[in-house]
């Protein structure tokens, strides 16, 4: 039974409901608590220098030779693998 404070099942996600849509319509309190933990959060886990991909398999489109496993590739905004530093070029 319901002591008056917390709120029934339905009320509960009706406020659910409506903060997920005031933060959908890019109305949201970016400086409460929540929100400034949030971001050091995510912010800890972004590693700048761990963000080399690779493509064994593909084939360069500037060289024309495969990319190894061992080989750092960059995907160009075309679609096509490139390799980061192109042994031939």
């Amino acid at each position: 039974m319901s002591d008056g404070n917390a709120p029934s099942g339905d009320e509960a996600f009706r406020e659910e409901r409506v903060q997920i849509t005031r933060y959908d319509r890019g109305i949201r309190d970016d400086g409460s608590d929540g929100a400034l933990e949030t971001t050091k959060e995510h912010r800890d886990r972004l590693n700048y220098e761990d963000n080399a991909a690779t493509a064994p398999g593909k084939v360069c489109e500037l060289c024309g030779s495969v990319i190894t496993a061992g080989q750092e590739a960059r995907l160009r905004p075309d679609g096509w693998w490139i390799h980061e530093a192109c042994p031939i070029h």
